[in-house]
Formats: C-alpha cells, structure tokens, sequence
C-alpha cells in the first residue's frame, strides 16, 4: 500500500528491526519505496543464499510523460541478463526524478542470484550497450555501486537498506500523480528459505 507520509528520519523499521538511512528532516523519505525494495530484496534472499545488489542509472534525450523508453531498456536488459547468467529471476525497483533539469532521470537497483555473479563490471557494461542501442545517453556509473549479501548477514543487509535508501527521497518527484508514475518494483514471489533471512546477526546472535 502507498504511504503518502514523508519519513523524516534517519531511521526506518522494516520486519521489527531499525534501519539506518539517507533520511533527515531536510531530505525527508517516501517509505512506500525502501518498504517495497525490502520485500524484493527479501524475496530474492529466500530463493538466493547470496545476492548481488547494484545501483544503476538511466537518463533519457527529452522530457517524457511517461515512463516507456526507460521500461523498454529495463525490459531488454533484463532479458539479456538472465539469458547471459542463467538467472531464474531478477529483482528491481526504480524510481523517476526531475529536479533542476527539465527531463527526467531514473535511479535503478537490482538484485540477482550472487552464486552466479558476484561483481558488477559486465553488468554496467551490458547497462551501457542497451543504452547505446536504444539512442539513449550513456547512463552515469555510481561509485561503490554494489552490495553482495548472504541470507542472515545483517550487516551487509543493513549496508544495502542505507544506500538504497537514497532513491527513496521524496525531493524530485512528482506526488501530484499516482505513484505508479514515479516508481515501480519487480514481482519476485517469496521463497522458502523466508525465515532464514535474519536469523543470526554478524556475532551469531538471534536479531
């Protein structure tokens, strides 16, 4: 369900426990996006007992109403990845921004199995060339882009939560309209290794 209420914190509760983020009074949080990431990323982690996690971006030529070209490369470079690695799912969620600029921008993260990949270099790579065909700017490359996570390691978990946390800012995006219009997530169904996802923290004690 789509919370409209800013979170101007630093901290958010996901499952009972405390997450650090991004948020703050004068960056206020939309948490209707870290909460359906978490459950991606969670969905991910009982089918995974590891998962790599990556930070991308996306620009677009000119200002659009809606959100097609970017979909449309999204689509294809998620079809190439899984035909590439063998992947039986891949988990997303991404955002849409306008700020100073007059056309928008995306923010991205996915997640997949990180038993078959472990480290982003191809991935950005394979980012690039779905860009490039499609006539779009080559997307910008953030640094420290990727999080590789076990199933019970909190700590990177956390890790994870934090810097995602980022493309749930509420300052950019447009709450006039429906929320389908700023951002969207992947439909990865939920596993059963579910209850394994926190079971112990980083000092073998129940979290």
């Amino acid at each position: 369900m789509f919370d409209a209420k800013p979170l101007a914190s630093n901290k958010i509760i996901l499952d009972g426990l405390s997450f650090d983020t991004q948020g703050s009074d004068q960056q206020p949080l939309c948490p209707t996006i870290l909460r359906s990431a978490h459950h991606q990323f969670k969905a991910m982690l009982s089918h995974h007992s590891a998962v790599l996690v990556v930070r991308l971006e996306s620009r677009i030529n000119h200002f659009s109403s809606c959100n097609t070209s970017m979909l449309r490369v999204l689509k294809g470079f998620i079809r190439q990845l899984k035909q590439r690695y063998k992947l039986k799912r891949v988990g997303y969620q991404w955002v849409r921004e306008i700020e100073r600029s007059t056309k928008q921008h995306y923010h991205l993260v996915i997640a997949i199995d990180g038993n078959k990949v472990n480290y982003p270099a191809n991935i950005h790579r394979l980012w690039e060339k779905c860009h490039e065909r499609a006539l779009l700017p080559k997307p910008f490359t953030p640094k420290n882009s990727y999080v590789n996570v076990s199933r019970g390691d909190l700590r990177a978990y956390r890790d994870v939560i934090y810097r995602v946390s980022y493309l749930a800012k509420c300052r950019g995006k447009d709450f006039s309209r429906s929320w389908p219009h700023n951002f969207a997530c992947s439909r990865v169904p939920m596993g059963d290794r579910l209850g394994e996802m926190f079971a112990v923290n980083n000092n073998g004690i129940t979290a």
